[in-house]
């Protein structure tokens, strides 16, 4: 990840003004997170879900690589603790969280492979036994299917991610200049299964269709993995 575009001001101005949870997002922590339980806001930026989950009694903190993203979460709800933290080196000790949340895809953009793999088992390090994992990532043939986004910007994204259906890994995004790892719903669900993880569910963004929807037409679903 190319820590430079998310510490731009304009960057943190556009990711800063709201607050709010995607369907998939309120479902699951609704579902699967306890309340007081507590929670790590995985790549948080300027506290989108993290004020919520504050909100929602949830013992939160929130963790992220941008200083400029967390000092303005810090200067709106200085009552929330944020720290800045690599997620392939997480400064806490073992089996001390109830969940972790990592929302908006960051879990895509943890580059290189040994960084993204240490990022998943660090995950698993924190969280206690039967601990959940909620978070979003790109299903390149969701977003080539995708039948629910009619804006023009889903154009280029669904042409970007034709010319890469057949490349597993990393593809460098201009736009937010960093590398981002396109799977599909089936080799990723494999991929948490061999860190120790078991799935409890999948939805679309909205939370509204479970597995057998959001593996074909949702470009970005969302999942639960427990710690087994």
């Amino acid at each position: 990840m190319n820590r430079s575009f998310w510490d731009e001001e304009q960057v943190v101005d556009a990711f800063g003004q709201s607050y709010y949870f995607y369907g998939a997002e309120r479902r699951l922590c609704q579902e699967y997170f306890t309340q007081g339980g507590m929670i790590l806001d995985l790549g948080c930026g300027a506290g989108r879900t993290t004020l919520l989950l504050h909100e929602g009694d949830y013992n939160v903190i929130g963790v992220d690589l941008s200083l400029r993203m967390l000092s303005h979460m810090k200067r709106r709800f200085p009552y929330i603790r944020a720290i800045a933290a690599n997620a392939a080196a997480l400064p806490f000790d073992s089996e001390v969280f109830d969940g972790v949340l990592f929302s908006y895809n960051g879990l895509s953009l943890v580059y290189p492979m040994e960084a993204r793999q240490r990022a998943i088992a660090e995950i698993h390090r924190v969280l206690k036994p039967n601990g959940k994992f909620i978070f979003s990532a790109h299903n390149k043939i969701g977003i080539i299917l995708n039948t629910r986004d009619r804006s023009r910007r889903t154009i280029p994204e669904r042409w970007f991610a034709l010319r890469h259906l057949f490349v597993k890994g990393y593809v460098y995004e201009k736009g937010i200049k960093s590398h981002v790892y396109y799977s599909n719903v089936k080799d990723l669900v494999s991929e948490l299964e061999r860190h120790g993880f078991l799935r409890e569910a999948t939805y679309d963004r909205n939370g509204r269709f479970g597995i057998r929807f959001a593996q074909w037409f949702d470009p970005w679903p969302y999942y639960c993995f427990s710690k087994r």
